[in-house]
């Protein structure tokens, strides 16, 4: 091939290594924004027809799906957070889910308006 030819597979590969970092960056976010709108969705809606949801998720009795609703919250975090409910028994405080392992400060504040206990 000549240096023509190798010049521009190099520069179409670069093009479409920029575009595929572009569309995982957007994903990403999306993502993120598709877990706070379900959350804020669930505000309008209402548990068994008569009770209206306040929009934060129970820490006490929320199932392994709801919890990974909850931001920087994967199938590995929700279920520690099951496993130390079942364990030490219900979080009395909002705080308490800092006791599971892999949620810090940094986590906690991030979730922080989405959960509650009781």
């Amino acid at each position: 091939m000549k240096k023509q030819g190798w010049f521009l597979v190099g520069f179409t590969g670069a093009f479409l290594c920029l575009l595929i970092g572009i569309f995982i960056g957007r994903s990403s976010s999306q993502g993120y924004l598709s877990a706070q709108s379900a959350i804020q969705a669930h505000t309008q809606a209402t548990v068994n027809g008569t009770v209206a949801y306040d929009g934060k998720i129970d820490l006490n009795t929320a199932t392994l799906q709801q919890l990974q609703l909850l931001p920087g919250v994967g199938e590995a975090i929700a279920q520690r957070i099951i496993d130390y409910r079942t364990e030490h028994g219900n979080f009395e405080k909002i705080e308490d889910i800092m006791n599971v392992d892999g949620i810090g400060e940094a986590k906690f504040e991030k979730m922080r308006p989405y959960i509650k206990v009781g």
